[in-house]
């Protein structure tokens, strides 16, 4: 089949093909809770002004591949991804067509920043190693600001879900 890219505003529709390819991709990869988001996540990504989806579709128009691009100024960063897996080697294409279209439609940017693996030298990491040489060095902090508010977020959530995991965090996120 033929696949065509394509730079696209989110809206609710290819928001929800967005979270229901995301949710397949994470159970066939057995992913770990800490990559499963709410809904809401997602749809707060309509209310970022420079926001775009990465979109491969096929012949009949159907989303193969997709995936979450934040620009700030001269940078894009390449958020979360999530495919069809009838179609993974779509996801080859995207890398592709992000970096030729994204270069030809903003020849401001000079860089695209895709991330790594979920490890270092795990399957996705070497696969972006391929891409390009430059390293980053990337860190997830997690902090309390407001230990109040924390607080009652966390007794709230608690309250509504009985059987959650007590150790994760943040508690509300999961």
């Amino acid at each position: 089949k033929q696949l065509e890219f394509s730079l696209e505003k989110p809206n609710l529709y290819n928001i929800n093909i967005f979270i229901f390819l995301y949710k397949k991709t994470m159970d066939r990869l057995n992913a770990s809770s800490d990559y499963y988001y709410d809904d809401t996540y997602f749809k707060n990504i309509l209310n970022l002004k420079n926001t775009f989806f990465g979109i491969i579709k096929d012949n009949d128009k159907e989303i193969t591949s997709i995936c979450i691009l934040l620009f700030y100024k001269k940078y894009i960063h390449y958020h979360l991804s999530a495919n069809d897996k009838r179609y993974n080697c779509s996801q080859n294409f995207l890398f592709h067509e992000l970096s030729n279209k994204c270069l030809l439609e903003f020849p401001n940017i000079e860089l695209i920043h895709l991330g790594g693996g979920v490890k270092d030298g795990d399957g996705l990491d070497k696969f972006k190693s391929s891409i390009s040489n430059v390293k980053f060095n990337y860190h997830i902090v997690k902090n309390v600001l407001n230990n109040e508010i924390y607080e009652k977020l966390k007794k709230d959530f608690i309250k509504e879900n009985q059987n959650c995991n007590l150790n994760f965090f943040p508690i509300y996120r999961q």
